[in-house]
């Protein structure tokens, strides 16, 4: 399937090493969630021109299932997302879309199982609530895009009339 995504971009590309892997994995496996601020303050920098707030209605993460929230204290996106909301005066909503299933990791799976491993993985809940709104999906890496078109799929099949949009700190490039 095809998903009608509006806009997309990534900050950063992400090689197997490097800075960028560095700083996300601080980010996301070490606490240092001061690293989604400047990632929120290097994205504005590197965008001045940029008025989301123009097309977006309102911002939301990739969701963790509540037992991998619990288990690491937090989102990853939560800082990032907070500092894009205040800069841009959109709302960052973590309870609209929500990951329902306990997938295991997608480190190392290949594109198919990436895709199986998320199907269905994600719900949006009260989605007349948001009919003809334009979401902004937020996510960390985007390796191939499973774990987003997984997302982006389900606000499209579940709100009507709505559209998505999708910015990521890093896109693996090969």
């Amino acid at each position: 399937m095809v998903i009608p995504v509006r806009y997309a971009t990534s900050l950063l590309f992400f090689h197997e090493s490097g800075l960028v892997k560095e700083l996300i994995h601080q980010l996301k496996y070490n606490g240092h969630q001061e690293i989604g601020k400047l990632m929120a303050d290097w994205f504005i920098y590197q965008n001045p021109q940029l008025d989301l707030s123009r097309h977006i209605d309102l911002i939301v993460p990739v969701p963790l299932h509540p037992k991998k929230r619990k288990k690491r204290g937090y989102n990853q996106m939560t800082v990032w997302g907070e500092n894009l909301s205040r800069y841009y005066h959109l709302p960052y909503r973590e309870d609209i879309l929500v990951r329902t299933v306990h997938t295991t990791s997608q480190t190392n799976k290949n594109i198919e199982q990436r895709r199986e491993n998320v199907q269905n993985a994600f719900v949006v809940y009260q989605p007349s609530v948001y009919a003809g709104k334009h979401f902004l999906i937020l996510d960390d890496v985007m390796t191939t895009g499973a774990t987003i078109e997984a997302c982006a799929e389900t606000i499209l099949q579940s709100v009507p009339g709505a559209q998505v949009s999708v910015l990521t700190m890093a896109m693996v490039i090969s």
